[in-house]
């Protein structure tokens, strides 16, 4: 039973850091789910704990899509490498790139433990990108250059989102999309 109400209070969090970002109300949340406050600090210690867990159980959806792409024998790397990035989780549509800021710096003690959860869908693209490092039809290339390139592009757009253009905002996946394009074929006509 404790389960399902905490998977309960995970997803309307999810909904409402999309639409308040981190200054979401313990009360609206309460009233969301026809729940009292009190039951809510019965099943978490804080609206701390909500907000990691509701980002967690996002990341993990995403890292079980991540093996899924990774193991799946039809796509081609190519494809892999494309799709890996617009992966989507199914609990719920994922966090915008400024409410996760946003939730980083108003929550900056959760920032270690997502980065555990983040460095998993790292590690699992460095060994894929290992084994393409291995395979014929491919240049000669440093897997691991190859890694931190993605991951400097990936940290960049977090940590410059205000200079972004407006005209032409890219999300996180489309951002990426465009950085790996560029790795697959170069920027030659």
């Amino acid at each position: 039973m404790e389960e399902t109400i905490r998977g309960k209070v995970l997803k309307v969090a999810l909904k409402e850091l999309n639409q308040r970002g981190p200054d979401f109300h313990m009360d609206d949340l309460a009233r969301h789910l026809h729940i009292s406050k009190r039951t809510l600090y019965e099943h978490f210690s804080s609206k701390q704990e909500i907000v990691k867990e509701a980002i967690i159980s996002v990341m993990d959806d995403l890292y079980a899509h991540h093996v899924r792409l990774i193991n799946d024998k039809k796509m081609s790397i190519e494809d892999k490498l494309l799709a890996y990035f617009h992966a989507r989780s199914e609990l719920i549509e994922l966090i915008s790139l400024r409410q996760y800021e946003a939730i980083l710096r108003k929550m900056p003690d959760i920032g270690p433990d997502l980065e555990v959860q983040s460095k998993r869908d790292w590690d699992l693209l460095l060994h894929f990108l290992q084994d393409v490092e291995k395979t014929k039809g491919y240049k000669n290339f440093y897997a691991l250059a190859l890694l931190h390139m993605l991951m400097g592009a990936g940290n960049s757009i977090l940590n410059h989102l205000d200079e972004l253009d407006d005209e032409r905002y890219l999300t996180y996946p489309e951002y990426m999309d465009e950085c790996m394009r560029i790795v697959l074929y170069g920027i030659k006509k």
